[in-house]
């Protein structure tokens, strides 16, 4: 232990002695920090002071200093040294050392020891060695160790890595100073990425003890037979008190079982602008709630909604969802039912000024969740489940060692107390038996206080005692969740429920043994064999980002700079953005200011003032995005696709989005900025996590936004964008090292593709089973393929030409103009006349913004992606194939060098439809679950049309 000599520290002494009176002026003042030990639980020490040693107790410490109290009268003198302290119960070799008294003051025999504040680095050492010899661990450092508070962070698909396991595991013990061998070695330590969607943060895991009760003898409709009990626990005597009961329940014939109904709730309240807007809210939901159980019922292909009722209460409206839920426990996907159906409601009622409906909250805490309510006790939420059983007086005495009679006179002594108390429903412990076995089958051991609510109820008969028991409240399911993690799904399977169609089982399994739990407890309390059996056995700054308040004439002139003029005015107009799937998704996910934004400037120079239109693009961080993608496939309702969404995100391009397109702006080659829009400047700050673009106002040019239809896109200016594409492909081809760095743009990555490959699966089945009409049978089958291969698939694409892509290229990011240059133009039409060329009336140059998923990949894909988006769905292929090979040649042409086969064109381009269709557009139709875009189904089955018409040929 290193000795604090050099610094000076301060003894502040309060002794009893008399000859120190004249110092009880003195005021103790709490110090900042300040932790007081209770009176009952002070640490005791011995302190050594004038060749003498002392005992006392700790009653206060802080950062820099603890306090002593002691009985003792000792004679301290200013500058005298306590040349030792230690715990009395610390076996250890641990001591503070000579501390040196600079003050004292008098009241009670207490003693202040505080290191000089003056001095940083003492009142740090003081803190780490007070810790480790008073309090037994290291502190977490916060005083000049800021870093040593940040725990590493990996996110996507590293999250879920052996490599951020490590890391995590390694701060942890250097920050707490404690070891984690046990912790660390875990069935999951070579394959963490199981784990994705049931836990962040994974270190290791905490291994509870598992036991086997019974066999149970259960009579039911789903459960019939023997079957044994897991109980994942660190009670004694639990184990052996289930297994009690059974033998007398089994001894009795067995538990009668039976499932009543299932019941998932989610209640939303909406805000109306007063009551009689919420009383006619909920006259139209019952007058549409045909519409409301369709909306509901489109977001899941499993959750049906069984009713819908009512609670107004002044200007708000509560109201309950109740779902059917089939075999998961229903949570997450009844808030995505509930979302969905909500959402269709506002829309339909926001155009009926008499409800005047302000807004709505997904939940309004009536749904019980987690809870013990009443309306869960009465009415039921997750599964219902009634047990019986008669145990005749001969079988009771035998094995709970008390008569019938007896039984009786006590437990009505507990029934009373339950109802002096106020209890809930009336059980002994149904949430020891549920715990248990939740922990073991991988439900959401929260539930438990919810599926614990219930009645548990004996009746004397003449031949014995009968016990009928009520689960009204049983949360719980055999898919999602943890279910699916190994020791679990082993678990399930020991009881038969492993997997869709056994929830209802499960159900009635669980009803048994808190039957035969509770006999048994209840009987040994009774015969006061209770205590004796236990005895014997027993978890962002709102400073960060651009905010409106930022938008000023000063946030102008700092990105546009002195040439353009004085910037001494603006106002803000209208912009329409519906098509723009990422900025619609973060509306409604945040309130920030983002996405964008148009704004007329008013610039003074030279005297002369004018006019400049803009656009100020202002983006969202990469977390953010993929933290609303998370959000929407949790939205699906799905445990396994949300959590292998978190994990392996990085296959859509958002890491580093935010920063990529603002880098394009800045370094790519002059020959491509002169199809984008001219930029006026950038924000770029790390530290306040502000990203933004100004760039010109677009908003005059042609086929802006022209998504909604096909009309726009003539044969002509088709060609043109084709052309242009070529064009800006050229730049770049097979050239991938001229690439600036900083663009951060990443390559076909088969290690990706390939991590990738269960998310997409899961993607495709999720989409096949919610949008047959889209995913037909046949595309699902061939995307499967797909899948399952795409490391040679992927390694093809690598192998063919690769250029720069937009990646996201389609008429939401485009427009055409006409260029600055117009005698250019002109003699471009006039050699065209004279080729014998068609001309168009207005020769238009394309351009094309939001880079910020750019990639290095085939041009095929723009190219496709540019037409499914154009294209109406009775295009005959062979114009599809015309198009391809007119921009083939355009490519060729615009590239001076390359030849581009046209069957190895053909080929790599539909590999590129097979791979948008598994990866960006998988995500479309995830995200179209929610916003239903308009546009989508038609684009979709352009895509599908192409795929399968050419690998029909």
């Amino acid at each position: 232990m290193r000795r604090i000599r050099g610094y000076l520290l301060k003894l502040i002494y309060f002794p009893i002695c008399r000859r120190c009176k004249g110092l009880d002026a003195y005021q103790y003042q709490p110090h900042q920090n300040e932790h007081q030990f209770h009176r009952s639980r002070r640490p005791g020490l011995y302190f050594e002071y004038g060749g003498h040693y002392y005992e006392g107790s700790i009653s206060h410490y802080w950062n820099s200093g603890f306090r002593i109290v002691t009985t003792h009268q000792l004679s301290l003198q200013i500058g005298g040294v306590l040349p030792r302290i230690k715990l009395l119960s610390s076996d250890r070799d641990h001591f503070l050392h000579e501390l040196t008294i600079t003050a004292l003051a008098g009241n009670e025999g207490t003693l202040l020891i505080d290191a000089d504040q003056r001095n940083p680095a003492a009142v740090e050492q003081f803190h780490e060695q007070f810790h480790i010899a008073f309090l037994g661990h290291s502190p977490l450092q916060n005083s000049g160790h800021a870093h040593s508070l940040s725990m590493p962070s990996f996110i996507g698909r590293k999250h879920y890595t052996q490599e951020a396991t490590e890391a995590r595991q390694q701060w942890l013990e250097q920050a707490t100073g404690s070891r984690i061998s046990h912790v660390s070695q875990s069935i999951f330590h070579d394959n963490p990425s199981l784990l994705a969607g049931n836990i962040e943060n994974y270190i290791g895991s905490v291994q509870i003890p598992l036991g086997i009760a019974g066999p149970l003898w259960i009579r039911g409709t789903y459960a019939n037979g023997y079957s044994p009990i897991p109980i994942a626990t660190t009670e004694g005597a639990l184990i052996s008190s289930i297994s009690r009961g059974a033998k007398a329940c089994n001894a009795a014939g067995g538990i009668e079982v039976q499932v009543v109904r299932q019941t998932m709730v989610r209640a939303p309240v909406f805000f109306c602008g007063d009551m009689r807007g919420a009383l006619l809210l909920a006259a139209w939901m019952e007058e549409h709630s045909a519409g409301i159980k369709a909306k509901a019922e489109s977001a899941s292909s499993v959750a049906k909604l069984v009713s819908i009722q009512t609670h107004p209460f002044g200007d708000q409206l509560h109201v309950q969802f109740c779902y059917e839920t089939g075999d998961a426990a229903g949570q997450n996907m009844t808030t995505s039912c509930t979302f969905v159906a909500c959402e269709w409601m506002i829309d339909q009622v926001k155009d009926m000024p008499e409800m005047k409906v302000l807004s709505y909250m997904i939940e309004g805490n009536m749904a019980g969740d987690k809870k013990v309510s009443m309306r869960s006790f009465i009415e039921g939420r997750g599964i219902g489940v009634l047990a019986s059983v008669h145990i005749p007086e001969a079988v009771f005495r035998q094995t709970m060692r008390l008569s019938t009679d007896q039984y009786m006179r006590r437990w009505y002594a507990a029934e009373v107390g339950g109802l002096r108390t106020g209890m809930v429903g009336h059980n002994v412990n149904f949430a020891n038996v549920l715990a248990g076995i939740f922990t073991a089958t991988g439900q959401d051991i929260a539930c438990v206080h919810e599926s614990g609510c219930g009645i548990f109820k004996p009746r004397q008969e003449s031949d014995g005692i009968s016990i009928h028991l009520e689960l009204p409240s049983l949360v719980i399911g055999t898919v999602g969740g943890g279910t699916g993690l190994p020791t679990q799904r082993e678990c399930l399977e020991m009881l038969g429920c492993g997997g869709p169609g056994k929830a209802f089982k499960l159900a009635e399994i669980m009803a048994a043994a808190c039957l035969a739990l509770d006999v048994s407890t209840s009987a040994a309390i009774g015969s006061n064999e209770f205590v004796k059996a236990h005895e014997k056995l027993g978890r962002k700054s709102s400073q960060t980002g651009i905010s409106r308040g930022d938008i000023t004439t000063r946030f102008f002139q700092s990105l546009l700079g002195e040439q353009r003029g004085k910037v001494k005015s603006f106002e803000s107009i209208s912009l329409n953005t519906e098509s723009s799937v990422v900025t619609n998704m973060m509306k409604k996910q945040t309130s920030r200011f983002q996405g964008l934004h148009r704004y007329a400037l008013h610039l003074q120079q030279d005297g002369v003032q004018r006019e400049l239109p803009v656009v100020l693009k202002v983006k969202s961080d990469d977390r953010e995005m993929m933290d609303l993608g998370i959000g929407i496939a949790k939205l699906s309702g799905e445990d396994r696709l949300s959590g292998l969404f978190e994990s392996q995100l990085h296959i859509f391009g958002f890491e580093g989005a935010h920063l990529r397109e603002i880098a394009l702006y800045k370094h790519a080659s002059a020959a491509l900025l002169q199809y984008c829009p001219d930029i006026y400047g950038v924000v770029h700050n790390e530290d306040k996590e502000a990203y933004a673009i100004l760039m010109e106002d677009l908003s005059s040019y042609s086929h802006m936004n022209a998504i909604q239809s096909t009309e726009e896109w003539d044969d002509e200016h088709i060609g043109l964008v084709l052309g242009d594409l070529a064009a800006i492909h050229a730049v770049y081809l097979d050239q991938e090292e001229r690439l600036p760095a900083a663009m951060g743009v990443e390559g076909l990555d088969v290690a990706s593709y390939v991590d990738a490959t269960e998310l997409l699966l899961a993607l495709t089945d999720y989409n096949h089973e919610r949008f047959p009409a889209l995913m037909s049978k046949q595309l699902h089958g061939l995307l499967h393929r797909f899948i399952r291969n795409i490391s040679s698939h992927i390694e093809e694409m690598r192998t063919y030409h690769r250029t720069l892509t937009h990646n996201d290229f389609n008429p939401r990011n485009l427009g055409l103009r006409v260029p600055e240059d117009m005698e250019q133009v002109l003699e471009d039409k006039k050699q065209a006349l004279q080729d014998g060329e068609r001309v168009l009336e207005d020769k238009k140059q394309l351009v094309v913004y939001d880079w910020e998923l750019a990639s290095y990949g085939n041009p095929q894909h723009d190219c496709l992606e540019f037409l499914i988006y154009t294209l109406s769905s009775d295009v005959p292929m062979t114009q599809w194939d015309r198009y391809l090979d007119g921009y083939r040649q355009s490519l060729e042409k615009a590239s001076s060098g390359h030849t581009l086969d046209k069957q190895s064109f053909e080929h790599i381009a539909i590999l590129n439809a097979l791979e948008m269709a598994a990866v960006r557009f998988n995500l479309y139709l995830l995200a179209n679950n929610l916003l239903h875009l308009p546009y989508m189904e038609r684009v979709y089955l352009n895509l599908a049309r192409f795929i399968t018409e050419k690998l029909a040929d």
